[in-house]
Formats: C-alpha cells, structure tokens, sequence
C-alpha cells in the first residue's frame, strides 16, 4: 500500500512556528511532524490516506486561506416568501442556505454548526441546502463536518455542488452526508448539477521528494522504542488506516429508515471502487450510472415529458443492475422491448397498490433477466399533488420491482429513464452555461496517442460515430478537455475534463496533449471480460497473432492472459479453434464456409 506525502500550505504558519523551536537535522524535523500527522489534510489532488511531511525550513510556502463558511439562508427566505418554492428540492441557480467555499481545516465544522445555528428554525419537514465548493483539505475535519450533517434530521441539511462548482476528495466525503426528512428519520440527499464535478479517489505514497539519503537518516534516527525502525513504518501506517476506518464507520450504521427500501446510506461499492482505483486514478460522478449506483440526485436538466418503450426499459436495465449494486453499463444489454401496460392503480402487485403507496402512474413490462423471464413495475410519483397533469420533473420519484421476486424494491430518480452510459452534461434540458458567450476555445495542440486505452471517467461531453481525427480535433480547440477516448468499435468519443490514469481497453484509443502531464498506466490486474457484441456470423477485424487448437473457451483465455501482446481472443468451439489478436480494429464477416456462432474475450483493466 502507497500513501502521498503532502504539505498542506494552509499548516505552513503552524509548521514554522514549530520549526523555530525544534530545528535540527532532517530526521528530527521528521521526527516532530509525525506527531502532527493527525492534523494534516486531504489534499484535492490526494488520497484519503496522508501521513507525513517533509519541509525545508528555507523555503516556506503561502499559507492557504481556511474554507469561508457563511449562512446566506437563501432558500429558507424564499420559501417563506412564497408557497412555490420546493422546500426539498433545489432550483438552479441553487438559493444556497449554508456555503462551505475553499479548502476544508480544523475548526470548520464548528464554525458551520455555529452558523447553522443562526438560521435553524422550527420547520420539522424542511432541508437547508449546504452548497460544497472545495477541492478537499482535512480529511478527521471533513468527517467531524459529516458527521454533524447526518445527526441534523427533520429539519435536515442536504449537500449541493452547484454548476461549474468543484467538490473533491475529502469534500466528496461530506457531500454525502445530505439528508432529507423522511417519514422515519432521514433519506439520503444529495444533489449534483450535470456541470458540477464530483471526484472521488485513492491513497498512495510520494516519496520522489526526498533523497535516499533523507529517508535513510530519518528512518535510522535512534529511538527508545525497542521495536526501532518498525515502529517507525507501522505507526505511519496505522495512521493512515484510521483515517480510512473514521469515514467508513461515519456511514455504515446508516440505512434508508423504510423498510421496503432498506439500504446502506453509502454503498459498500463506492468506497470499494475508490480503494480499487490506481493511485493516480479518479472516480467521477459523471455519467446516469454512477449517480444511479450510489444514489446521489441530480438538478437542472429535464426527464422525458412522454416516456417511450426505450425510456421505460432503460429503468428496468438500471434498476436491475442497481439492486444488485452492480453497474447497468457493464451488464449484457440483449433485452428486447416488451408490451408496456397500464394496469389498474388498484390492482394490488406485492402488497402494494395506490391506495397504500399513494403513486400517481404505474406501468408493467416484460423484462428477461439472467435466468427467468420477470414482470418490471415501474410506480411513478410526481412532484406535483395534482396528479391529473402527469408530468415527470426532475423530483420526481420512481419505484421499481420486479414479479415474482420478493423485498426487492428500489426508489431512483428519473435519471434512471436514461441509458445508464449517458454522460450528465448531455442531459436534455441542461441551462447554457452562464459563459456561453466567453471564448473558450485554444489553439491546436499535438496530442499522444495511447492505443488500446481508456480514459476511465471525467467525461463531460460525448460526441457519437466520429472517427479518431476528429475526436482529436474537438479535444484540441476546447480549453477544458484534458483528454479524449475514442471507441473503435462504436466510433464515440468521450472528452474529458480531469486527467486521471489510463487503464488497458482494447476497444479504445486515447490520447492527452504531448506538452501537458503524461496519463499513468493503471496498475489494476488484468482480467478477460465476455464480449457479447460479436454478432451472428462475424469475426473481430485486426492483427492476428495466431490461430490454433484448444479444448475450451477456458485454455484459449487462459493463452491469452499469459501473452502479454494479447488484445483479444475469438473461439469456435464446433472447431475447438482459438484465435488470438493483438490489436483490435472492428469487425468483418466470417467467410461463407465458416460462419458458426464463437464466443470472444477481450483483456482489459477494471
């Protein structure tokens, strides 16, 4: 396990002021900043885990300034101005009752419970909107901050990242704490804007600042402690994990108070999926899958006014990828269209009908899952009481189970009527940009191409069948794009907005300006993923490294997971034939005496 070692600027004061007393050589400097790892910060661009710091005394950095917390209270006057006002959901541009803006420090959470407290009234069903803008800092404040959210219930205080607004690494942390009163406790609330950037991350270890010759002074500094050099590594060690385990036990005693909808309040998954990524890897929240996965609202776009087939499947995908919390994107997408119907709202479908659930629309479907055919049931709630006007908005809510399977109920949002693929910012009914009119473009730029890669995450635009030029080209004139993917299959083209590590995809060719920082390469493992859109009499189209005899689809993946130049495997199992590619392009039709079903693999890092 790796950890960075930072310097938070903003203990820059502090750390010199207990410079002036301690002096010394390298390794006692080191020495007395271990005693103050405690305090030191989660920086935007670092992991969870930070654990200590080398200075040189003769080059101090600026102090950063401390998060400026402030009550404006916008949305509780507005709602006591007017009975229009949602008192749940926000508007856009959001009315903002508590501002939490710049990087997170000790004494923040007691300063934002202070002024909570000067605009807290008696309103027992109402959410204070907190709107996060920091790039991160202390990861024990940020949790201390959390905390106070997830114990202020009814009224509640949900967490908003507004448009263009950042929220990052230990502030991702807080964002999740948003609640909303439920008719027992709280519900999980909190919402992102399709232009807000939410990012979440790993832990690693940076030690390229300092020579041999520090670390080996440091580390061999005499001690009293018997235990010497290895109390050193494991206490830094150990320091780090606590870190880790104070967020994890923030949010594992929280569940949905409903029994129909009993969950986590965070999803094992996404503190899995942030501990799997590679240290310079970034989980983003950007795309109708992840906000889907882990339950987190969206504002400011527009769900389908007359939802189709497609929108009402798309539910059923999502639905049942999510329950399992599992990605919808990830999972084989062969089901087809089924008859949508309208049963009676009184018609009771487990335990439930309009009567008991108070739902304004409700619709069936066919849905094939893995093993049986299944019923969709989809209950529509909408924002408005009056459900005579049968009109989705983004508050609306959805209920989803599935017949005849027992207690597994979901709620989503109507997100959910998206492809679980589709990036946030491309959601209908997203405002322009308040600097739509400013120039954003830059000139062209030259780009390194990483074939067989894929920029996994940070996309803010996606521009469908284009070929690789062009992607480049778009990626090129637009300020804000770090990087690009494109698909060589479907020919998309996915910009991204955060450089983050590239991870080994066969499908995708990627590429980041030559002159800027260089994408790392994953260090996640290897692993032979089924690939189901090889079609009835068609064959991957490429560089074929060979083609010979094996008993199983098993020994031909096993062959290629071995041979490091193996992109992609193709078997016939009426010829027990394997085919290995060591790059793939597209596909070709089988030739007309060779046109029986195969399976296919591609290697790529998840």
């Amino acid at each position: 396990m790796r950890f960075r070692i930072w310097l938070p600027a903003f203990f820059a004061t502090l750390i010199q002021r207990h410079f002036r007393t301690t002096g010394g050589s390298v390794a006692r400097q080191l020495q007395a900043l271990e005693r103050l790892k405690a305090r030191i910060s989660l920086a935007p661009s670092l992991p969870l885990l930070v654990l200590i710091v080398l200075l040189d005394p003769a080059s101090w950095i600026p102090v950063a300034q401390a998060a400026n917390i402030t009550a404006p209270a916008l949305h509780q006057k507005a709602t006591q101005a007017s009975d229009k006002v949602s008192r749940f959901w926000p508007s856009d541009p959001v009315l903002c009752d508590l501002v939490l803006e710049g990087v997170v420090q000790e004494g923040d959470a007691a300063a934002l419970e202070k002024a909570f407290a000067t605009i807290v009234s008696n309103a027992n069903a109402f959410s204070f909107f907190l709107c996060l803008r920091s790039p991160g800092g202390d990861l024990a404040e940020a949790v201390k901050i959390a905390q106070f959210v997830l114990r202020t219930q009814r009224p509640s205080i949900a967490t908003v990242v507004e448009d263009g607004q950042t929220c990052a690494s230990s502030c991702a942390i807080i964002f999740l704490a948003g609640n909303a009163p439920a008719r027992v406790g709280a519900w999980p609330q909190r919402f992102l804007h399709p232009r807000g950037k939410l990012l979440y991350h790993s832990s690693h270890l940076d030690l390229d600042q300092f020579t041999d010759k520090q670390l080996l002074e440091y580390l061999t500094e005499p001690t009293s402690d018997p235990r010497g050099l290895k109390r050193k590594i494991v206490d830094l060690h150990k320091g780090g994990l606590r870190d880790v385990q104070s967020v994890i036990a923030t949010y594992q005693g929280f569940i949905h108070q409903r029994e129909d909808l009993g969950d986590r309040w965070v999803r094992p998954s996404l503190f899995l999926e942030m501990f799997a990524q590679d240290p310079d890897e970034w989980i983003c929240i950007d795309n109708v899958d992840t906000v889907g996965r882990w339950n987190i609202q969206v504002f400011g776009y527009r769900p389908p006014r007359a939802p189709t087939k497609q929108d009402y499947l798309n539910v059923c995908r999502n639905a049942y990828q999510w329950r399992s919390d599992e990605f919808a994107a990830d999972a084989r997408d062969d089901t087809e269209e089924g008859k949508l119907e309208r049963p009676s709202p009184a018609v009771t479908f487990a335990g439930r009908n309009k009567g008991s659930q108070l739902f304004d629309d409700r619709v069936t479907m066919p849905f094939q899952a893995t093993l049986a055919p299944l019923t969709c049931v989809i209950e529509i709630k909408y924002s408005d009481s009056d459900d005579t006007k049968k009109q989705l908005e983004a508050e609306s809510t959805l209920t989803v189970f599935f017949m005849p399977v027992a207690g597994a109920f979901s709620q989503l949002a109507p997100t959910a009527f998206f492809p679980a693929s589709k990036v946030l910012r491309d959601l209908p009914g997203v405002r322009p940009p308040q600097d739509r009119g400013s120039i954003r473009t830059r000139p062209a730029v030259n780009f390194t191409s990483y074939p067989n890669s894929l920029m996994n995450g940070c996309s803010y635009k996606s521009v469908p069948k284009v070929e690789r030029e062009a992607c480049e080209a778009a990626c090129s004139s637009d300020s804000m794009c770090q990087a690009y993917s494109h698909n060589k299959i479907t020919k998309a083209c996915e910009l991204k907005h955060t450089l983050i590590a590239r991870r080994r995809d066969p499908l995708w060719t990627s590429g980041a300006p030559s002159t800027g920082p260089r994408p790392a390469q994953s260090a996640r493992t290897d692993v032979m993923v089924t690939y189901y859109d090889l079609g009835q009499n068609k064959r991957f189209e490429g560089t074929l490294i060979a083609a010979e005899k094996a008993e199983t689809m098993d020994v031909c993946s096993a062959r290629c997971t071995s041979d490091k130049s193996c992109q992609a495997v193709e078997y016939e199992s009426s010829a027990e034939m394997c085919r290995r590619f060591s790059e793939v392009t597209g596909f070709q039709d089988a030739p007309p005496n060779n046109q029986n079903m195969i399976d296919a693999k591609i290697k790529r890092q998840r």
